[in-house]
């Protein structure tokens, strides 16, 4: 088989093209979960996450935080794509989309372990588990044992933990997101 000067021409054009609009493939959408208490770590996940380039990053805020001006500090992180407040509800897109929680206090691990969809947070995540979605707890952002807790207790708390794990939410570092 031989090939023209032109067609050859054509197709390297072609395969060109097709590799260009690969690299314009859109980011992936992520839904960083902000609990109502402001904490240093959803600063310190946008830094780590930003640097990867993968994500569209839009946090999900408590209302007050836009007084607090909170809104217009997650503004400055360039792959932060829009901020979403809990009066907006739940998005519809979240079959496509990688819910995370950098900061997770016990409350919200226990009642999504019980199936309790009474807070913002808790019915988030039942929205999640209805569309399939990926969801990730940060390991640094559950709350750690004092050691004074009674053994009860903390077998307890991880036997929720371990619930979360079977209903497929990861437990990890950021790093598993890339």
């Amino acid at each position: 088989m031989t090939i023209s000067e032109e067609q050859l021409k054509n197709l390297v054009l072609k395969i060109l093209k097709r590799l260009e609009e690969e690299g314009k493939k859109e980011k992936k959408l992520l839904y960083m979960v902000c609990t109502s208490e402001w904490d240093e770590r959803y600063y310190r996940f946008l830094e780590e996450i930003q640097s990867s380039g993968e994500y569209r990053i839009c946090p999900v805020i408590p209302d007050e935080w836009q007084e607090e001006v909170r809104d217009a500090c997650l503004r400055k992180f360039s792959s932060c794509t829009g901020i979403r407040y809990h009066s907006q509800g739940i998005p519809a897109d979240l079959e496509d989309a990688v819910t995370v929680f950098p900061v997770v206090p016990t409350e919200v691990a226990v009642k999504t372990a019980l199936c309790i969809h009474d807070t913002f947070e808790t019915t988030w995540l039942a929205g999640c588990f209805r569309a399939g979605s990926r969801i990730l707890f940060l390991q640094s952002g559950l709350t750690p044992f004092s050691g004074k807790e009674r053994p009860a207790y903390q077998e307890q708390l991880l036997s929720y933990y371990r619930m979360l794990l079977e209903y497929g939410i990861e437990t990890a570092a950021c790093e598993s997101l890339f």
